[in-house]
């Protein structure tokens, strides 16, 4: 274990909170969680999501926003 300044963000995120970053409800991450389509993991009960794979997402989304030229239509 390394001793240090902890990290400002956690590790492991809530489902609302993931669903601030995703700009979804906390509903629609939970159905996304069930449904595999966003990894999580049970604590006390609770849905948790790594940081990482949320930013995994991002990013992959955001790769996915950037569409090559379309030939032109004239």
């Amino acid at each position: 274990m390394t001793k240090g300044k902890p990290s400002d963000k956690p590790t492991l995120l809530t489902a609302d909170e993931v669903a601030s970053e995703l700009r979804l409800t906390g509903h629609c991450v939970r159905k996304l969680a069930a449904k595999g389509q966003i990894p999580s993991v049970r604590i006390g009960g609770s849905l948790r999501f790594h940081r990482l794979v949320v930013e995994d997402i991002i990013a992959a989304s955001r790769g996915a926003d950037e569409v090559a030229p379309s030939e032109s239509r004239d």
